[in-house]
């Protein structure tokens, strides 16, 4: 941080701890998904794939609960989804072509296509990022993506064997003209996600409406990341469908130099429904293909307003 004399350094030092024990926590335990909300969920992963046009690419092995992949995480399981990239040739060449393929694909904000899918299961399963992970089946080879709790940031390793765990790590592919992060200037009270949360809140407060009925709800709170899900949306990703939208905002958070990084993946899902009664939450699928579009526009306006807010003066 960009700050004046040593005692000031000290001090802001011991706040940020401060900061970190007084509201870090466990993860939560997580509840264990019935079978039949997995197979529906993995549907949705089907239809997204589909509207996505990758089907040609990637096929759905299984979304089940199994043992993490974190070598440190013994003994903890959670909810993998199990993709295999479609191809022809030998392990080697495999690999070359999907890599390839991720670096081929959009990076809305910077942010890659094997981030995006691993938060994907986090946002349809409502699950701790702790318990959630995607696997990539590549000719001989296998590669997971997970969130590493120590390292705080997610990552893609290769296993370098199904039954001994060693892994080792490899990129995830970002785009290159795009850094994936907003910076704003670092709140007064040194608690960004918190003030985050009451900027989304009263944002989309502000867009209610008796037609589009959206409330807010924060799914999860850590001192470097925020979760927030915004429900009862209609037509506001994209005007001219008017259907009914949710929107799921996962935010990272990194202190640099006086500032704060923010890292933000925003996932969509739509369901069309009539008069003013909202469709059951098996109705929703995610947005892909050419509301991906709209998804990302609607995204750079609600980030434009977060930059303008805190660049307007303290909060």
């Amino acid at each position: 941080m960009a700050e004046s004399g040593m005692t000031t350094r000290v001090l802001t030092a011991l706040a940020a701890v401060f900061l970190w024990v007084s509201h870090a926590a466990p993860c939560r335990a997580q509840p264990t998904i019935d079978a039949a909300t997995l197979q529906q969920r993995r549907g949705v992963i089907d239809r997204w794939l589909k509207d996505a046009g990758l089907t040609d690419e990637l096929e759905v092995l299984k979304l089940r609960r199994s043992e993490h992949p974190d070598p440190k995480a013994v003994d903890r399981l959670g909810y993998r989804l199990e993709l295999r990239f479609i191809t022809s040739a030998g392990d080697q060449q495999a690999q070359q072509e999907f890599q390839k393929f991720l670096t081929a694909q959009p990076s809305p904000g910077g942010v890659g296509f094997a981030e995006r899918s691993f938060y994907h299961v986090v946002h349809l399963l409502d699950v701790d990022r702790a318990y959630a992970s995607v696997h990539f089946y590549v000719a001989e080879s296998e590669y997971a993506v997970y969130f590493d709790s120590s390292a705080r940031e997610v990552v893609m390793r290769s296993l370098a064997s199904r039954n001994v765990r060693r892994v080792f790590t490899v990129p995830l592919p970002r785009s290159v003209a795009r850094s994936g992060a907003l910076t704003i200037p670092k709140p007064s009270d040194l608690d960004a996600p918190r003030s985050i949360q009451r900027f989304l809140e009263a944002y989309f407060a502000a867009t209610r409406t008796r037609e589009a009925p959206s409330t807010t709800e924060v799914h999860h709170l850590e001192p470097d990341y925020l979760e927030v899900w915004v429900k009862g949306l209609r037509g506001q990703i994209e005007p001219s469908k008017k259907n009914w939208e949710r929107l799921m905002l996962s935010i990272h958070v990194e202190p640099v130099d006086g500032t704060v990084k923010l890292t933000c993946l925003f996932d969509g899902m739509y369901a069309a429904g009539l008069g003013s009664n909202q469709p059951a939450d098996d109705s929703y699928v995610l947005m892909a293909g050419t509301l991906s579009s709209a998804l990302d526009a609607y995204a750079e306006k609600v980030l434009a307003k977060l930059r303008e807010h805190f660049e307007s003066g303290p909060r």
